[in-house]
């Protein structure tokens, strides 16, 4: 088993490493720590700069050449973070396809001259990725719509929350993208540590995959905080109330295991238990469309507790 990337790893890497640290050393006054810092190898690495440029079996010099010194302008441009993992995976992603990569793969071991396997995974991988990088920026997109949510804290459980998103033909938990460390809160609004990830909420990923057992339409899902107030809310904007009963079920997913019908309209609520805060969990065909509903539902509790002031306010200047 000799698949390409180890080639990447061993040899073109290197070299592209040992182009750029050429390039800023002698070219625009870099010393060889700076190099290492910006480049996160050792400065011992970065001084064997030369022996690989010349020591290197790559053949295709030039197009390396390009590849490293559109990353040094990148680096005196200041857009080298995160800028260069994605300029030099694009390349070699590309080079596989019947280019650099793939010769150089060929050349190494004579045994795989007839390979087509990177051609073959790319095609086959080119709607998935798609779709994948769609959910990405569709919960992002959500997560935006959730921050400009004033008094976000005051819809959410103490336990926080996360909005979890899934692909067409979801059966795992690894086909369902959420935040890592859930969506918390700062100074009142929505916060998140990290972009969105899949396989990175396990919770509402399971309640998700249930749900869409019954009713393939459901792609995403949120949980909100329980109360009196909310569920009046739901009552008014139209929503199917589905309770759950903890003397019959453990779990979420076993309660929804015994549903019949579940919508995109559904909002199922757990009236908790001793040592189990209360929650609502929310569906929709998106995170984008999950997202909205929640601010919907934030905006008309916030519109019922200043109405119910200005009442107090009457009877209580």
């Amino acid at each position: 088993m000799r698949p390409p990337c180890e080639l990447v790893v061993r040899i073109i890497l290197p070299y592209i490493r040992a182009r750029i640290a050429k390039q800023l050393i002698e070219e625009y006054g870099y010393t060889p720590t700076q190099v290492s810092r910006i480049l996160k190898i050792s400065k011992t690495s970065v001084l064997k700069y030369r022996k690989i440029l010349k020591e290197s079996p790559i053949r295709e010099i030039e197009l390396m050449n390009r590849i490293a010194d559109e990353a040094v302008k990148r680096i005196i441009e200041g857009e080298a973070k995160n800028n260069l993992i994605e300029l030099i995976c694009r390349a070699c992603m590309l080079e596989r396809m019947g280019g650099v990569v793939c010769s150089l793969h060929r050349r190494t071991y004579s045994f795989l001259k007839e390979c087509n396997a990177c051609r073959n995974i790319m095609l086959g991988l080119e709607e998935a990725a798609v779709e994948r990088a769609k959910i990405l920026g569709n919960l992002m997109e959500a997560y935006n719509i959730l921050s400009s949510i004033d008094g976000f804290n005051e819809i959410i459980p103490e336990v926080r929350t996360n909005i979890v998103m899934c692909v067409r033909n979801a059966d795992k938990i690894e086909d369902v993208a959420g935040f890592p460390g859930r969506i918390t809160v700062v100074k009142g609004r929505a916060s998140i540590i990290s972009p969105p990830e899949f396989g990175a909420s396990k919770h509402l990923a399971t309640v998700l995959l249930e749900a869409r057992r019954i009713n393939p339409e459901i792609n995403s899902c949120t949980c909100i905080k329980y109360s009196r107030g909310i569920e009046v809310c739901l009552r008014k904007l139209g929503y199917r109330l589905l309770y759950m009963n903890r003397q019959l079920f453990k779990n979420i997913s076993d309660y929804i295991k015994s549903l019949k019908s579940i919508d995109v309209n559904s909002a199922i609520i757990d009236l908790g238990g001793s040592g189990i805060e209360p929650v609502t969990y929310i569906f929709a065909s998106s995170a984008v469309e999950v997202a909205k509903k929640v601010k919907q539902i934030a905006y008309n509790m916030r519109r019922s507790s200043q109405n119910y002031s200005r009442i107090l306010s009457k009877f209580y200047p």
